[in-house]
């Protein structure tokens, strides 16, 4: 059997004074084997002039096994890149707990930031100042659920605890008593629209996490959340209009284009995003914004076509077509209306679901009407043509198109550079694995999607985590670049030409795709935040437990939690019954500092080691 010299993983309870009295320096350690049915391990047994105590198994890679090097390392880089669940602090620390997951932990004993629970105002407006936040957070695309969490959090984080919170749709409800005597209290709130404002999104998460760690009262949260509300955007109109206009023109590369498809898939973007702010601003319903966004997008392609046939320009309309569907699809719902339904707000996920699939009713109105007119103008389009077969190189630039329309998608809806950079990265590894992976070695489209769905919601998920960021940007954004643009047109376009079939089946592959995409990152963003789902709860189990169970806890105050014989249900003696050693250390800490000490938290095995 291989020996080893030396324990390389000592436990920290194995600290014994174990030196030369004339050279102050540790004697050297004498090995030797024992048997232990561990196949590939050696329990090495540690001399000194004290008293010979043994050390954990060290595990020997051998063959095949990997070697637990690399394993360390591995683990360690992914806790360096993705976070840990070991605790942390909300506004800092080594390993700060997500706003997400910080609200749906277990609340504090006792509120940070009391206020007067007589006087009726500042209840009113603990009520008003979570609905205000609840607005902005249901705005940005969060769903029903993660609203009430983060909303519950703020009111008890002030002292009020017993507060319903309904949300149907777009309105906000808020309700709590004064006593069983006094009169009911509640604060009501409508959102107006949806706004993807990430940066917006990204302020309420630190004001969010600030409130929940006591940094501000009530009246500094309100003010604080005044001047967010109320500031200017982050980018200008200009730029955001050049952003969606290169986002359409990467959507157009990974579908197949080539330069001059993404150059008028471009130009297009920047019309129709440019019209529908136009037409918002005249207060016309967004139905009509997406007819008039769908009507734009054949025109150009059309004109650029015949244009190109006369200089020997080589144009695929159709991909012109389909990049333009799919940044006019960016700014719907369907995440959200599944998440809404996943997690138990069927009345929400329907209503979004039909405010979705309405959107996209008109966005192919809007695409027939301009085929019509095309038609009518004397530059029709050509039959429906599809993306060719692509090879390694191909599948590389289309991954890289990928990511940067992620980035660029998620820039246009005002996101500051750390959420880009997580974008681009969670992109890249959605696309890598869809176009380059799943594909190639033959899964469908709708099971391909949903995969690297799942895998953009996981790893967007626990970078978010790790960045402090909200899941929600990376999860929108990491899918809006395989939102089945293509397929939609390629549907609608069978349908005009009386191939009912061809047009059914690609709607219903369309519709499939979506579903699948948001299926599967709120399943991936489920896993990721079961991953990394802050251990903090366990404490305040703990004191659940003392609570519940006082003559317990009484009855060992004394700190002899030993396995002495028993007089009368109690243990008298202060030594082991195995007669080993002396008895065991006082508990004398409190539960946060025991929860916190490894010791405290390692298994049955561990323990078992050190006790010996």
């Amino acid at each position: 059997m291989n020996t080893r010299p030396g324990p390389v993983n000592q436990p920290r309870h194995n600290t014994h004074n174990c030196t030369n009295n004339e050279t102050n320096t540790p004697p050297p350690a004498q090995t030797a084997p024992i048997a232990t049915p561990l196949a590939h391990t050696v329990v090495s047994v540690v001399a000194c002039d004290h008293k010979t105590f043994l050390t954990p198994p060290i595990p020997i890679s051998e063959g095949n096994d990997l070697p637990m090097d690399f394993v360390s390392g591995f683990s360690q880089a992914f806790r360096r890149v993705a976070g840990s669940r070991a605790p942390g602090t909300t506004a800092g620390g080594s390993n700060p707990v997500a706003t997400i997951d910080a609200v749906k932990a277990a609340p504090a004993p006792s509120p940070l930031k009391p206020i007067d629970f007589t006087n009726a105002d500042e209840i009113n407006a603990v009520l008003d100042l979570a609905a205000r936040i609840g607005d902005v957070l249901l705005a940005s695309g969060m769903s029903n659920g993660d609203v009430k969490a983060h909303m519950h959090a703020i009111t008890e984080t002030y002292g009020i605890h017993d507060v319903h919170v309904d949300i149907t749709l777009n309105t906000l409800m808020l309700y709590t008593t004064m006593g069983p005597t006094e009169g009911a209290l509640s604060a009501f709130r409508v959102v107006s629209k949806l706004s993807m404002d990430f940066a917006r999104l990204e302020e309420i998460d630190v004001l969010v996490r600030r409130i929940l760690t006591g940094g501000f009262t009530r009246a500094e949260a309100a003010d604080e959340l005044h001047e967010i509300v109320t500031a200017p955007p982050t980018y200008n109109s200009t730029f955001v209009l050049i952003m969606w206009g290169i986002f359409t023109g990467s959507v157009a590369f990974m579908i197949g284009g080539h330069l001059p498809e993404a150059v008028i898939s471009c130009l297009s973007a920047i019309v129709i995003m440019w019209g529908s702010a136009v037409l918002a601003g005249h207060g016309l319903p967004l139905f009509f914004q997406n007819v008039f966004g769908g009507l734009v997008a054949p025109v150009p392609a059309a004109l650029a076509y015949h244009v190109g046939q006369h200089y020997g320009i080589e144009v695929n309309p159709s991909v012109c077509i389909g990049a333009g569907i799919v940044a006019m699809l960016a700014g719907l719902t369907l995440v959200q209306a599944l998440q809404d339904g996943i997690t138990g707000a069927p009345v929400t996920a329907s209503a979004r679901f039909f405010e979705a699939a309405l959107s996209t009713g008109a966005i192919i109105a809007g695409v027939a009407f301009g085929l019509n007119i095309a038609s009518r103008l004397g530059i029709p389009l050509p039959g429906f043509e599809g993306s060719a077969s692509t090879n390694v190189v191909q599948n590389v630039v289309i991954t890289v198109s990928g990511a940067l329309a992620g980035a660029f998608f998620a820039v246009a809806c005002f996101a500051r550079l750390r959420s880009t950079v997580i974008t681009t990265v969670t992109t890249l590894i959605g696309a890598a694995i869809y176009y380059m992976i799943l594909i190639p070695i033959g899964f469908g489209t709708i099971a391909a999607s949903g995969m690297a769905a799942t895998l953009i919601g996981l790893f967007g998920g626990l970078l978010s985590r790790r960045y402090m960021i909200p899941p929600l940007i990376t999860a929108v954004s990491g899918i809006t670049p395989l939102l089945p643009g293509f397929a939609l047109y390629r549907g609608m376009y069978s349908l005009l030409n009386d191939r009912p079939s061809i047009g059914f089946s690609s709607m219903a592959t369309a519709f499939a795709i979506a579903t699948s995409l948001a299926a599967g990152v709120v399943l991936g963003e489920w896993i990721a935040r079961r991953l990394r789902r802050p251990r903090i709860a366990t404490a305040y189990r703990g004191v659940r437990n003392i609570v519940r169970r006082p003559l317990a806890v009484k009855a060992r105050t004394n700190g002899s939690r030993v396995n002495g014989p028993r007089t009368n249900g109690q243990r008298t003696n202060g030594q082991r019954a195995n007669g080993r050693g002396a008895p065991r250390t006082p508990n004398t800490g409190s539960i946060r500092a025991r929860w916190r000490n490894r010791s405290y938290r390692n298994t049955k095995a561990r323990s078992q080691w050190r006790r010996r």
